[in-house]
């Protein structure tokens, strides 16, 4: 089982810092193709990941679109809602935490790239990433 601390950005810098996955939106209006929202939420995520490099998973996405980082050097995923799907609320965070939970059991991050089943959205490997990410273990909680 996988435990981690996921916080919604904006929130104060003590959460912030004790969180394993970041979850952010973009401030960026998505232009009709959606690169200027992936570019912006790339370099959001990336900046994110350097200021708190405690965080395994960063996420930043815009409407259909998520840029997620995963680790230091762990290389990066962009996720797109299929065309004509809604996108819930919570389906962002809810691919950075699987994201955090594939790495933390230390399973390829290539296998996190590809079609997935279902109206789940399409998932791009960017970058390095191509073998697993080593994930620090956490003292287990006592009481």
């Amino acid at each position: 089982m996988d435990e981690h601390l996921r916080v919604a950005l904006p929130a104060s810098a003590a959460w912030v810092r004790l969180g394993d996955v970041l979850c952010a939106r973009s401030a960026r209006a998505c232009c009709a193709d959606g690169t200027c929202a992936r570019s912006a939420s790339a370099r959001r995520a990336d900046d994110l990941a350097a200021r708190y490099p405690g965080a395994l998973v960063v996420a930043v996405h815009h409407g259909r679109h998520c840029w997620v980082r995963l680790g230091p050097a762990g290389g990066a995923l962009y996720l797109r809602a299929r065309p004509g799907r809604a996108v819930p609320r919570a389906l962002w965070p809810a691919w950075a935490s699987l994201a955090h939970a594939w790495l933390a059991a230390g399973l390829p991050v290539r296998d996190l790239a590809g079609p997935t089943p279902g109206p789940g959205p399409v998932v791009s490997l960017l970058g390095r990433g191509r073998q697993a990410v080593q994930v620090r273990a956490r003292p287990a909680r006592v009481g």
